[in-house]
């Protein structure tokens, strides 16, 4: 078996840069055309330092937390869009504002499904509170 340099390319990106963890198939003809080939060699030792490198860096655990949020994540673009915009909704960005607009919500349904006061009730209110006016109860202190 002969390989190309783009088939050699392609296969040092599959398996690495140890020759012997190829397949048997395509290991000798590696290894012939690294010995022929400038360019060949010169990628076989770049993906060498490659591996280096990464050998280098320490392997990290996979705690059960990490692997619960990282599940989450993934079902969770599998919500549909009402539990979706549930999930934004009672997010801790908007319940401050929630819980501010619920009085305002509960006031304006109250005054809507009150009925309209009687128009003689109405006198009968602003002529009390002419009265107490009048009276001095709340008098301005000020002109005293």
């Amino acid at each position: 078996m002969n390989l190309s340099l783009h088939e050699f390319s392609t296969l040092l990106d599959r398996h690495g840069s140890n020759l012997d963890a190829w397949p048997a198939s395509a290991r000798e003809a590696a290894r012939r055309l690294v010995e022929t080939d400038a360019r060949a060699r010169r990628e076989l030792d770049a993906a060498r330092e490659l591996d280096a490198a990464l050998a280098a860096f320490p392997a990290h655990v996979v705690t059960p937390g990490l692997v619960t949020r990282i599940n989450a994540t993934r079902n969770a673009g599998n919500a549909s869009i009402l539990d979706s915009f549930l999930q934004w909704l009672t997010s801790n960005v908007w319940r401050p504002a929630l819980l501010g607009l619920a009085p305002l919500v509960l006031g304006t349904a109250l005054g809507t499904l009150t009925p309209a006061a009687d128009t003689d009730n109405a006198w009968v209110a602003l002529d009390a509170s002419a009265l107490l006016l009048d009276n001095g109860y709340w008098s301005d202190d000020s002109d005293e």
